[in-house]
Formats: C-alpha cells, sequence, structure tokens
C-alpha cells in the first residue's frame, strides 16, 4: 500500500530543510519540479501522490525511481506475505524485463501484425526458466486475457475506429479514411483503447510484480 501521509511528511521536511540533492526549494511546487527533472515523469503525476485516496505509483520502475531517489520505501509491504522470499536478483530483473517488454509493445502502431505478437511472447518465454513459476502463469494470464485480443480481436477490440463518421469498407473490406481529419480522430479512438490496456498493465504490475521485485 502507498504510504501518502509518509510521502507528503518527507516533501513537508524538505520544504522546510530549503534543500533537496543541493538544489534550494522553497515551495512544494519546486520539490515536485525537481522530483519530476529526476526521474523523469511529469510534475503532476507526482502531485497526484499526495492528493487523498491516492494509491500512489502506478507501475514499479515509477515507484523504484522515486524510493531510490529519496532512499526511503514509501510502499507498506506489512500485510503482504512473500512466497519469494528466495528469489534473487536475477529473478527480480527478469521478471521486470517482462513488464518492459509488454510496456514497449504496446507503444507499437501495429498491433494487428501477429508475427510481433508471437516475437513479443517468445522473448517473454525466454526468460521463464528465470521466473518463479506462479509469477510468470500470472504474466502468461494477463498476456492471453489483454494483449492477445488486440491482434485476434482486432477489428472488435478497435471497433469504435471503424465508424462510419471516419470512413468506409469497400467490397474487399478495405477501410477507407475519408481525410486527414477523420485520421486524427481515428487514431484518438486507437490510442484510447491502448492507453485503458496499458493503465491495466500498471496496475497488474503493481499488485502482482512490485512485491516480488521491490522486496529486500
Amino acid at each position: 500500500m502507498w504510504c501518502r501521509d509518509k510521502f507528503n511528511d518527507v516533501c513537508s521536511k524538505i520544504k522546510e530543510q530549503g534543500e533537496f540533492h543541493g538544489y534550494p526549494i522553497y515551495s512544494k511546487e519546486e520539490l515536485y519540479e525537481k522530483i519530476a527533472d529526476e526521474i523523469h515523469i511529469p510534475k503532476e503525476r507526482i502531485k497526484k501522490w499526495t492528493q487523498q485516496g491516492s494509491k500512489g505509483p502506478r507501475n514499479p520502475e515509477d515507484l523504484k525511481a522515486i524510493e531510490e531517489l529519496f532512499g526511503i520505501s514509501f510502499w507498506n509491504y506489512s500485510d503482504y506475505q512473500s512466497p519469494y522470499n528466495s528469489c534473487s536478483d536475477f529473478s527480480k530483473k527478469s521478471i521486470q524485463k517482462c513488464y518492459q517488454i509488454i510496456k514497449k509493445y504496446l507503444q507499437s502502431w501495429d498491433l494487428e501484425n501477429e508475427s510481433r505478437l508471437v516475437k513479443m511472447v517468445g522473448k517473454i518465454d525466454k526468460l521463464r526458466v528465470s521466473i518463479p513459476p506462479d509469477i510468470y502463469k500470472k504474466i502468461q494470464k494477463f498476456i492471453t486475457e489483454e494483449i492477445d485480443p488486440l491482434t485476434y480481436d482486432y477489428e472488435n477490440i478497435f471497433s469504435a475506429m471503424y465508424n462510419e463518421e471516419y470512413g468506409f469498407f469497400d467490397e474487399d473490406h478495405v477501410f477507407h479514411i475519408k481525410d486527414e481529419k477523420e485520421f486524427n480522430q481515428m487514431l484518438g479512438e486507437y490510442l484510447k483503447v491502448v492507453h485503458n490496456v496499458e493503465t491495466r498493465l500498471d496496475e497488474f504490475a503493481m499488485k502482482e510484480l512490485s512485491p516480488v521485485i521491490l522486496e529486500t
């Protein structure tokens, strides 16, 4: 669980001290800007972590970056009983690599390409030997439920793109876009679907992968 109060308290103390990593700090806004520069994420995302009800970073990379920057743990694992206490650093890196592979795959503009999906799954399969079986099964399950449909059920998943408002199908079932304006609208529909899957990936990573990757 994200320790929002702890994070806010540390930020308040830094503001009172007026210095962070050698840089003068006169307000929390300046601190958030400095943190954003250091770990290369938007300042607004950091500010959200301070708000009531925030669940903190949505992916393990952001959480690891913020904890390494401060040298403090902001995630409470006291209620989590890890079955992977003997998980090696090599295994943790392999788990994190799986997350990065899927994340990078979702940034593609070619999700309907089956050969790319097979190649991505192949990369993850090569890491299988170094990942605890239960964790690997969870990664496979996520791919089957969330990633595979983007390729094998592409037309239904991205059906909002093929609205007659944007264009039309010809007799060969090839979709023709009316003009650049409609293309940009279609692009927005595409990005909306991918963003939703990315959000679920980050939530999956925080729930299932982070406790293993970040355990000491």
